[in-house]
């Protein structure tokens, strides 16, 4: 008579099911809250609108506007002055110039996250009917 191999162990028990549920569900949780922990402490978005990059202004214009957007309820500094955005994360500002290069330094930053900085280059030359 011929014998017959018992395959029982291939069976799944109740024991089996539920280590297959822990393997399953701790890599999934674990990656759920690597996702929420990188959304709380990423940098904020941060767009600059102006002004642009390399600006060129004549001698008469000691101001520039600088507008942008950034993420909502984040802290936004030019030149290290806290400048206070609007509900959706817009903000405008008007910043001095001096003839010459003029650095402008944006920053966004919400409460735990790191900061974004843009900076931008601003020269003021010498008007045509200044120059003797």
């Amino acid at each position: 008579a011929a014998r017959t191999k018992n395959f029982t162990f291939l069976r799944p028990t109740a024991r089996h099911l539920r280590w297959l549920g822990a393997g399953v569900a701790a890599p999934a949780a674990v990656g759920f809250l690597g996702v929420r922990l990188y959304a709380v402490v990423a940098p904020p978005m941060l767009v600059l609108d102006e002004p642009s990059s390399q600006t060129t202004t004549l001698a008469n214009t000691f101001s520039v506007e600088v507008k942008g957007r950034t993420t909502a309820e984040a802290t936004v500094t030019i030149n290290k002055q806290v400048v206070t955005a609007a509900l959706h994360g817009e903000f405008s500002q008007t910043v001095p110039l001096h003839r010459g290069v003029n650095a402008i330094a944006v920053s966004s930053r919400t409460k735990h996250s790191f900061s974004s900085t843009v900076q931008r280059v601003v020269i003021v030359e010498a008007s045509e009917a200044a120059v003797p």
